[in-house]
């Protein structure tokens, strides 16, 4: 992670730039400073850090200085990368507004995006550049980064890898006299614009509605297209409540989202504007093809200020919701109201990571659940949501990465010490209690908990006859771990790996029984389960 130590709501901070690498149990990397890593050596201040991996373990950091940016290559050590001057590289002498995004481009180096002046006085261009692990500009891009065709000044940018080797690049713009536009374009490896790519990029949304278009979101859909998601709000708010206060959060904004192939086109079952699902929020791959949305929705009002509820939906490559789903979204937690500022993270597995700020107590808490395949709060996790951290004071900005399989950190802003620092904790399964035992199941083991585990587990055995039965686990060599005797005539709840000994794998639960029926030899039913570290 990477941040700047200037306080811009206090004036306070010298302006420089840090970063920090911690394991997975958050604990410092070697070779890192426990309070940070100043990033470059040069005077004045420096903010909006954008950070990318470089593939072997350390990372690219690019800010904007002074009128240039510059980019500096960290090693996993934390020690500047060998032919990396202290200050940082020089990627371009002018540059109009921050930040930078960075992406990585899949052989070491960085692709890095910014606003430069234009040839005509008063406007702006976008550029792209991308720069290798020795800090040298690739093969066939310009020194001073590829100009991408934009009708308007540029304003709000995004990046990302498009897995091939090259960049999708988003970004709003205002054409006057039209209303603002996302454009989109694909830039190949090798410093050309993408060949079925319009050259002015792929226009998504187009409204004819003065509407004003926020940050967009890029991601990767896995297939060699992209998710598209942005912001839209009104550009005047008229409602205002009997207290002065804007009841419609001044602008209220909608999270919309769109879908494009490899080749800019429009996947079938979206429409040519966009998906709306609610009020601005965050996006993220679902690591199946889909796209998970987390956002917020006007639960209630008091007349003087909304009461939101957090949701969360999945979609498909079409844009339906997936099984157990519902398009509206799923509630985050069982409250009602007082959700903002949410974020998501996939877990892996199919399911998801969210977090948010919560309000239901009058006082801003920073929460965390998880979410299944099927949508429903994972097993361990509390209705109303898991607290984030206890001790955390007006947090602010949380936003989630993803951790070891099943699991997430989640880094945030919070105040407890007076001035505003940086926290990071991780999220993982609970232990949960048992599953109420479910009947009509016939002979079956089934209903494991949680599936993936981390330790021991519960199952339901169901056994309508009566005799003895074995239950199994055993391993993809098909060694068989554990074994217990079950009586039958019944439906229970077994525990297995109740140690935590097993290590991380697959495994398999084999139930067999000798029916009592005549000719019904030996049945069996078996249920995978997956161990995590």
């Amino acid at each position: 992670m990477a941040w700047s130590s200037y306080d811009p709501a206090n004036h306070i901070g010298s302006g420089d730039i840090y970063a920090q690498a911690l394991d997975a149990d958050g604990n410092v990397m070697p070779g890192w400073p426990a309070n940070g890593l100043p990033i470059t050596a040069a005077e004045g201040t420096q903010r909006y850090p954008t950070m990318a991996p470089d593939g072997v373990g350390g990372a690219f950091v690019a800010w904007p200085d002074g009128g240039k940016l510059r980019i500096q290559h960290l090693t996993e050590t934390g020690a500047v990368a060998l032919g990396w001057p202290a200050t940082g590289r020089v990627a371009a002498d002018a540059v109009v507004g921050a930040p930078a995004p960075t992406a990585p481009d899949g052989a070491g180096g960085v692709y890095v995006v910014w606003t430069g002046p234009d040839t005509a006085p008063g406007s702006a261009s976008l550029r792209l550049i991308r720069i290798g692990p020795d800090g040298g500009v690739s093969p066939g891009w310009p020194v001073d980064g590829l100009t991408i065709g934009v009708p308007g000044d540029p304003w709000a940018v995004d990046l990302v890898s498009d897995g091939e080797g090259g960049a999708f690049v988003g970004w709003t713009a205002w054409p006057e006299p039209q209303p603002h536009l996302l454009l989109i374009h694909r830039i190949a490896g090798d410093g050309t614009l993408h060949p079925a790519w319009p050259s002015g990029g792929v226009a998504v949304g187009e409204d004819d509605v003065p509407w004003s278009l926020g940050q967009p979101n890029l991601v990767p859909d896995g297939r060699g297209g992209l998710y598209a998601a942005w912001w839209r709000s009104p550009q005047l708010c008229a409602a205002v409540g009997p207290s002065g206060l804007c009841i419609q959060c001044c602008p209220p904004t909608n999270q919309i989202a769109s879908h494009l192939d490899s080749n800019g086109a429009l996947v079938a079952g979206w429409p040519a504007k966009g998906l709306f699902f609610g009020n601005a929020g965050r996006v993220a791959a679902d690591a199946r093809g889909g796209l998970l949305v987390a956002t917020t929705s006007t639960a209630e009002s008091d007349g003087q200020y909304i009461r939101s509820r957090g949701l969360v939906t999945r979609v498909g490559p079409d844009g339906t919701p997936a099984t157990g789903w519902a398009f509206e979204g799923n509630p985050m937690c069982s409250e009602r109201r007082h959700q903002i500022n949410p974020a998501i993270v996939p877990d892996g597995f199919g399911g998801a990571y969210v977090s948010w700020i919560d309000a239901r107590t009058f006082e801003a808490v920073l929460y965390v659940s998880r979410l299944t395949p099927s949508g429903s709060i994972a097993d361990g996790w509390p209705a109303t949501g898991s607290i984030g951290s206890e001790a955390a004071v007006s947090p602010e900005a949380p936003f989630l990465v993803s951790g070891n399989p099943g699991e997430a950190i989640v880094v945030w802003v919070d105040r407890r010490d007076g001035s505003p620092q940086l926290y990071a904790e991780r999220a993982r399964p609970g232990p949960p209690g048992p599953p109420a035992p479910r009947t009509g199941l016939g002979f079956a083991v089934a209903d494991l908990r949680p599936n993936p585990a981390r330790g021991a587990f519960w199952a339901t055995v169901s056994l309508p006859e009566p005799g003895e039965a074995t239950l199994e686990l055993y391993d993809v060599a098909g060694r068989v771990l554990e074994s217990r005797r079950i009586t039958g005539g019944q439906v229970g709840v077994v525990q297995m790996n109740p140690s935590g000994r097993l290590a991380a794998g697959v495994y398999w639960l084999r139930l067999r029984q000798e029916s009592t029926s005549p000719g019904m030899g030996v049945r069996s039913s078996t249920a995978k389960v997956i161990l995590l570290p």
